[in-house]
Order: C-alpha cells, then structure tokens, then sequence
C-alpha cells in the first residue's frame, strides 16, 4: 500500500510539522527576551552621559581692554571694576577703598589686580621660591608663599617684563575673586610702543644699508614711512612736519621695513 496517498497519514505528519514550528518560533522568541534583557542589563553598568545644558561662553568678549603705550601691555576687565594708575603701576580693583586699611600690599583697595612696569626682567622675584607657569603664551613665574590673600608673579616678553599682585583683604572674597583674576591674565598681552617701534625701524634702515636722516614729510606720517610709495613726504610746508626717514641711496627706497630696488615705471 502507498502510505502517500492515505489521508489519515498525511494529517498526522502536518500536525507533526506545525508543532515542531510553534516550540522553534516560542524558543526563538525566548531567546531574543533573554538576549535583550541580558544586554540592557549590561549598558546599564556604564555611567550616564550627561550633555551640558549650554556652552560656556567666553565672559570676556565684552569687557573693557585697558592699554598702556608707555609700559608696553594690554588687558581686559569686567565694567565692574575700577582703575588708578600711578607712576609705573595700574591699579584695577573693585569695590570702595577702605579708610582704615588693615595693612596690606593691597591697601587702600578691598580687591585689586595691581600690575607694576619692571623694565627688561622680573627684577625682585629673585627673593622668592619660584614656580614656572605660562600665562596668556607668556612664560611666567609664581612665588610660592604662605600668603593666603595675595598671589604674586612675574610675566616676560622678549623685551619686557611686569610684575602683578592680585588678591583681597578677605580670605573668602579672595576665592571669589580668582576666577576674575584668571579671566583677566588670559587677556593680557605685551604690545609695541611707539617708541620701540622708531628704534625697530631705525634699526632696520641702517642694516640694509640705508642712513637716517631728518625730512620735512606730511603731517600724517610717523617716523620711517614707507618712500617707495608717493605721498608721504609731498605735503607743503604748512602742512608738514620733521620727522626722522631711511635714505637708501639711488634707485633704492625705504619700504617701512627694509632699503629695497625703486620701482621705476
């Protein structure tokens, strides 16, 4: 007989068949709980990560720059505070100043940032254990004390150097008052004075073969403007002054840098 053909057979291998397929797909199903729970489980062994609400933003984009042509620095500070400038030093402090000052570096102001001119080097800061820092790209020094309300150091330029006190009467409005401080060195930065300039381009004129000499040149020219180009000492005499420019000889002129060929037309 063909068992093939027997209905009854038939059923029973199609019962089989759809019995084995609901344990596979149950088993599969359960699998696939087990996996995800196994892993959730897993992510949640690592710290959280937590996206700021909002980017801090630079503080001293719209502060005050202070500058000084004479001392060769600029810096930046809050509306909030006020200046005082004596002779080789700029006082910037906040608050009133006190009347009976306690007897500090920083008297007569509460909080101040006190920056001195010190010439070509740190000067003093030999008589105090150093630290080596770097400010705003300058390199610098810090003295390591025992003050807890004042902090001193050094910053130098190639050809400069200031010396800046900064802290508070009170030890808590010291703490306060750093993250200003902090804020404020970042800014700083050593300029060229006008004087260091003349000196920089006098020098530049003789070592390419120029001589300073003295002219009578428009009143809107500085010292060493640039020959090559015409205008700057056209002027007539009412409106010319003496200033100091770079002869470089024949077929040559003086760029505001350096003696270089004339361009002839």
């Amino acid at each position: 007989m063909n068992q093939f053909k027997d209905p009854r057979t038939n059923w029973k291998y199609i019962l089989i068949v759809v019995i084995l397929a609901i344990i596979i797909s149950v088993g599969i199903l359960a699998y696939q709980q087990w996996w995800v729970k196994k892993h959730l489980e897993k992510l949640s062994e690592f710290p959280e990560l937590k996206i700021p609400e909002k980017i801090t933003q630079d503080e001293t984009i719209n502060w005050k720059t202070y500058k000084n042509e004479k001392y060769g620095f600029e810096i930046k500070y809050p509306d909030n505070f006020k200046i005082d400038e004596f002779p080789g030093e700029v006082i910037f402090y906040k608050g009133e100043k006190l009347t009976t000052p306690p007897g500090s570096v920083l008297d007569p102001y509460p909080i101040a940032l006190v920056i001195y001119n010190r010439g070509k080097d740190c000067g003093d800061c030999s008589v105090f254990t150093l630290e080596n820092i770097t400010i705003a790209g300058y390199h610098a020094v810090k003295a390591i004390t025992n003050n807890q309300l004042t902090d001193y150091l050094w910053i130098t330029g190639e050809s400069k150097a200031v010396r800046i006190n900064y802290g508070a009467h009170d030890k808590e409005d010291k703490v306060k008052s750093d993250v200003t401080f902090n804020q404020m060195l970042s800014t700083f930065k050593f300029i060229e004075n006008e004087t260091e300039k003349t000196s920089t381009k006098e020098e530049a004129c003789v070592n390419s073969g120029g001589t300073v000499k003295t002219s009578s040149c428009c009143e809107s020219a500085s010292d060493f403007p640039n020959l090559c180009l015409i205008g700057p000492c056209g002027c007539g005499p009412q409106n010319s002054h003496q200033i100091k420019t770079c002869d470089c000889g024949p077929e040559k002129c003086f760029n505001g840098t350096e003696c270089v060929a004339s361009q002839t037309p």
